[in-house]
């Protein structure tokens, strides 16, 4: 008679023999193209590149000092607020509305000239109706949010930038 002694599969490590885990979270595998300068940059921060990229976008993004919450206001003269906001697929497809990234997760609205602030403000109840569930729909709640209370005591102000063709 025979023994069997190997362990039910249930009792075996899930990864028997293989390297321990980088990170204490669950993870996926990606593949990325980065110029070589960048892996330069990255290899002064950990030799393991994975832990580089996770160690640079925590320290940008989610640093204690630094929430990027969806949406942040820089205090301008007179009392006045701009609105900055982390990118949003959907405001994207408003073809009348463009993001500009000014710095990582935070974008400038800019609208079409003569685009009035109430059409952007229907636009995104229209986006959030249609699609409740969306990734950005946290976004876009806080964004009509922002716009509704200013547009009804009509405090909301336009401004002007300057462009240069290139």
């Amino acid at each position: 008679m025979t023994t069997n002694t190997a362990p039910s599969p249930s009792a075996r490590p899930r990864h028997p023999g293989g390297r321990p885990a980088k990170f204490k979270e669950p993870c996926k595998v990606v593949t990325v193209t980065l110029p070589a300068r960048i892996l330069d940059l990255l290899g002064t921060v950990d030799a393991d590149r994975a832990k580089a990229i996770t160690k640079v976008v925590e320290a940008l993004l989610a640093s204690p000092g630094n929430s990027h919450k969806p949406i942040d206001f820089i205090e301008l003269p007179d009392a006045k607020k701009l609105i900055l906001i982390a990118d949003s697929p959907s405001l994207r497809t408003l073809p009348w509305l463009h993001l500009v990234e000014l710095a990582p997760a935070r974008h400038l609205i800019c609208l079409d000239h003569g685009i009035p602030s109430e059409k952007l403000e229907l636009a995104i109840f229209d986006l959030l109706e249609a699609s409740p569930q969306a990734p950005d729909a946290r976004l876009l709640a806080e964004l009509l949010s922002s716009l509704r209370i200013p547009r009804r005591s009509q405090a909301i102000a336009r401004g002007d930038i300057l462009f240069i063709d290139a």
